[in-house]
């Protein structure tokens, strides 16, 4: 069995020995889901099924690598969410204040 060579065009066989890759792989679905402008209202259950498949994906992605190097996929996942967290409330500062300037703006548009 030592003789079995991995084709080196296959990402199936090089993804399953390599957990980082994995992990990259899972943190840029992750990345692209939160890029995702669809309405909650507009999710459709394909939508909420691949948020759990991407979720799912992290979380086998941080066990292997666990598995290989104790703490650093839980680590992972950690910063990750911190990442997550620090972005969305960049996003929510954004949207604070074009409400804030357009309320104003509105206020100016009354008094003309």
């Amino acid at each position: 069995m030592s003789n079995v060579k991995i084709p080196s065009g296959s990402n199936y066989l090089r993804n399953r020995t390599n957990p980082k890759r994995k992990a990259e792989d899972a943190i840029s679905a992750f990345k692209a889901l939160l890029n995702d402008k669809t309405h909650p209202e507009n999710q459709t259950t394909s939508f909420k099924n691949n948020e759990v498949k991407i979720l799912n994906d992290l979380l086998v992605a941080a066990n292997e690598m666990d598995s290989i190097n104790p703490g650093e996929g839980i680590f992972s996942l950690i910063v990750l969410c911190l990442r997550s967290s620090l972005l969305m409330k960049d996003k929510n500062l954004e949207l604070q204040v074009k409400v804030r300037d357009l309320e104003l703006q509105i206020k100016r548009l009354k008094k003309q």
